[in-house]
């Protein structure tokens, strides 16, 4: 790689072992979550990291110890999917290369205005909304101060927003926020709040917003590869079931929370929710599907002591596995 003659030359190498260590290390961790039937979300989320996490620094760190490993026999995928070899006339070659750089540039130009955009917009966010102060709202008070249901041992802080459609959604890194609209606390009962309130502390607990920020981070940066993009979409739905698994653990009723997650989901304004995060009223049908069913299940999904261990010599296996396979 880093001696692949160019730059260009260089990233294009990047980019090829970057899908495709992808692609391999989410075969491996979907069939390691098949075969010992993992269905805890929030251990599944700790698998799925890794055809994300690892992806990014392998094909550098293989090349750094060991120079040489473009002239390696063992590598089979990436001399199939070699761009430079698609265009042996050097000057055919050129002509593309600049072509490609081009567009690179533009693009990368374009998704970093719009990245800031994005965390500017949610650094507004606070100042844009009044925020509800303890003893506004009793019921608000009495979800967020039950101690199964404190984010840590802070409060997050309630902003209130005008809007009449039901939202209701969670942000923020450092200082945790609870957005929640006027129409949420017009047009729900009280047991459909609490669910829906319970599920977003549940996110803020989890430190969702920090999956969510390094998510975008990773789609923006890797926008060229389809795995990223595939594998993010599947963590924002674990997460939204972990959050579920928070709420039902303050002794929320199963089967009163499925049906208020199907009737929340009837009355969201998605589009908004979806804008501003995490949100348990962003989810397409068939992830509301799954999501009820994960409810639903009788028994306990929790896993087993030796199963939080996998993720640890499952990352030592991939990195064997990606060096000698790709």
């Amino acid at each position: 790689m880093f001696h692949a003659g160019s730059w260009l030359e260089s990233l294009n190498i990047y980019i090829v072992e970057n899908i495709v260590h992808s692609a391999v290390a989410l075969g491996l961790v979907w069939l390691i979550l098949a075969l010992f039937k993992i269905k805890e979300p929030a251990l599944r989320i700790k698998f799925l990291l890794l055809p994300l996490a690892l992806p990014i620094f392998t094909p550098i760190l293989f090349y750094l110890l060991f120079p040489q490993r473009q002239g390696m026999s063992v590598l089979p995928v990436d001399k199939m999917l070699n761009l430079r070899a698609a265009f042996p006339d050097p000057a055919l070659w050129k002509a593309v290369s600049s072509l490609l750089t081009a567009a690179l540039l533009v693009v990368a130009a374009f998704l970093l205005l719009k990245g800031a955009l994005s965390l500017f917009s949610l650094l507004w966010l606070p100042r844009r909304f009044r925020q509800i102060k303890k003893g506004e709202n009793s019921q608000l008070d009495a979800i967020l101060e039950t101690d199964g249901a404190r984010a840590g041992n802070r409060r997050p802080k309630v902003l209130l927003s005008p809007s009449s459609e039901v939202l209701c959604c969670s942000f923020g890194l450092v200082k945790p926020y609870l957005l929640i609209s006027y129409g949420l606390l017009l047009r729900l009962n009280d047991s459909q709040i609490e669910a829906v309130v319970a599920h977003e502390v549940g996110h803020i607990r989890r430190r969702d917003g920090w999956l969510g920020f390094a998510l975008v981070t990773l789609r923006h940066i890797l926008f060229f590869n389809p795995v990223v993009h595939l594998v993010s979409r599947r963590l924002r739905l674990e997460s939204e079931m972990a959050a579920d698994d928070a709420a039902l653990g303050r002794g929320l009723d199963r089967s009163t929370y499925a049906q208020t997650l199907v009737a929340v989901c009837r009355l969201a304004a998605a589009p908004q929710a979806a804008h501003l995060g995490w949100s348990a009223f962003s989810a397409g049908a068939w992830a509301l599907r799954r999501r009820v069913e994960h409810v639903l299940e009788p028994g306990s999904i929790s896993g087993s002591s030796y199963q939080r261990w996998l993720p640890v010599p499952m990352a030592v296996g991939l990195l064997v596995i990606l060096f000698f396979l790709c």
